[in-house]
Parts: structure tokens; sequence; C-alpha cells
């Protein structure tokens, strides 16, 4: 089923070596079918990544199938094997259908009886995403190395795949909040300015490229913001916490402002902080009434 020792190193490394530049679903499927054509002899291959979007598992690439097995394999994959594979999280293998009577593809569907099935769930971490699934006409096709190695490259795409999804999430936000009228920051894990929308630019006057890489307190605090809501600030960043404050900022050409701010940290699935999202609505208005309304 597997090609040469060498081979197969060599097609792992290059897959790895590829992950830089897999920022699409579409370079995501491309490469992993590659490697599978260029590492294995597989008679057989479902490949299934789960589409959020549509709330189902979608079959990206098959081999070996009927074309009535294509056009039916998403509507059947929660009943069949994947299916399982997916809800459970744990391989499923049978070395010789015929002995064990676990049949799950109808050998009129492929174009040799099968002997052998392999299934593998598609993970990042303990978040399923995926199954691969394949399938031989000869008994006991794979051993232990070969599904060391398969279960690899399904870590490998897990971990791809999870990266692709938060992207088009974040791309997704990025647009909603780019055409919204609060002021949105996206910054690392140190607080550090990676994005800004446009109607940042507008109430502060600063444009990104003047930004990129300082924290908003480097430019935006002057002499009647509250050190204490500063210090509260430092300290959401700092313990990754959510916060909600008003504070007073200057822009660009010093006028005054007041806006309520909220920080919202983003993790990934395995908890790491990836970045953080503050959302600023200019309250200047209401705190001049507030403030009339205090001084009678």
């Amino acid at each position: 089923m597997r090609n040469s020792y060498f081979q197969v190193i060599k097609q792992l490394d290059e897959f790895v070596s590829a992950c830089s530049v897999i920022c699409t679903l579409e370079d995501l499927s491309l490469y992993v079918e590659k490697i599978l054509k260029k590492a294995f002899y597989i008679e057989n291959t479902e490949f299934y990544l789960f589409d959020p979007a549509e709330d189902r598992l979608k079959l990206h690439f098959s081999k070996g199938f009927t074309n009535n097995f294509i056009i039916s394999a998403e509507q059947t994959v929660t009943k069949r094997h994947p299916g399982f594979v997916y809800h459970s999280g744990n391989m499923l293998y049978t070395p010789d259908t015929l002995i064990e009577g676990n049949m799950n593809i109808n050998s009129a569907e492929c174009s040799a009886i099968v002997r052998s099935q392999l299934y593998l769930p598609v993970k990042n971490g303990d978040q399923i995403l995926g199954v691969l699934g394949i399938a031989d006409s000869k008994p006991n096709a794979y051993n232990e190395e070969d599904i060391a190695t398969l279960s690899f490259i399904c870590s490998m795409v897990g971990m791809l795949y999870d990266k692709i999804l938060n992207q088009t999430e974040l791309q997704r936000q990025a647009l909603i909040a780019k055409e919204i009228g609060n002021a949105i920051v996206i910054s690392n894990q140190k607080g550090e300015i990676e994005w800004v929308n446009d109607a940042f630019t507008r109430l502060t006057e600063y444009k990104l490229e003047e930004i990129k890489g300082k924290t908003p307190g480097e430019f935006l605090q002057g002499e009647e913001t509250d050190p204490k809501t500063v210090f509260l600030l430092s300290q959401a960043i700092k313990n990754k916490n959510y916060l909600e404050v008003d504070i007073v900022n200057y822009s660009k050409s010093q006028n005054k402002y007041w806006v309520k701010i909220q920080i919202q940290p983003v993790f990934d699935t395995t908890g790491k902080l990836e970045n953080f999202i503050s959302i600023q609505k200019e309250i200047t208005k209401e705190k001049e009434i507030e403030q009339k309304l205090i001084d009678g």
C-alpha cells in the first residue's frame, strides 16, 4: 500500500514544507490528494471536511468510486463509517471485511471488491474537523506504520484547516467591522495593533501604517486620561481578560473625546490566546450631557 520508506518521508517533508503556503481550502484539498497519490498506493479514497457554514460534512475529493456513490456520498455520510468516526473521534479499521462482516462500502460502488477499510478522524487537538477514508481490495492492507503516517497527515490537515477557518471568519468579521460606525482594533497577544477599521481612522485621525505594531496607549492617551483606567486596560491585556471601560482619548490633532471600550480576548481551540478585538464607541456627547446634569 505504501511506497518505500524514503519516498514517504520525502513526500511528508514536502507536505510539511508546503504548510506555510497553504492558505485556502482548495490548496489544502489539492495537497492532501497529491500526497496520498504520491506516497501511497490507495485504491479507494473519500475525504470529508466539516463545513460550519452549511453544518455538514462535505466530500472534497474521492478516488475509485462510481458516479452514483459520489452523488449520494454526502447525503449518506452520517449513516456510514465516516459519520461514526466524525462523531466519535475514533479511528475505525477493518482488516478484512469478509471475516468481520463490517463492510461499509458496497463493492458495486468501487472499481474492485473491498477487503480492507480504514477511516481516520481529521483533528486539531480535540476538535474533529473531518474524516479520511481509504479502502483496498487486499485484506490486511494497512499496517501500524501506514496508520501512524496517515494519522500524522490527518493531524497536519486538521491544523491547517482550523487555520483556514479562523482566517475566513476573521476576514468576514473584518468586512463587517469595516462597514460599521464603531472603531475596531485587532491587536496581537501583547496588545500591539495589527488592524484597524475606517471608523477608527475617522475617530483618531491615525492611519494603520502610522500605528501598526504600537499599543493604543502610546498615542491616544493624554493629560485628562485617567491613570486608573489605563491600569485596568493594561491588566486586562496582561491577564487575557474581557474588559469594558470609559476613557478619555486624544486624536492626532489633540481633540479630546470619550470612548466606551470593550476588549475581548480571542482564543483558539486549544485555549491559546490568538489576539484581542477592541470595539470603541464614541460617547463624548453623552458624557457632556452627564456632566451638565451633575453641574446643575
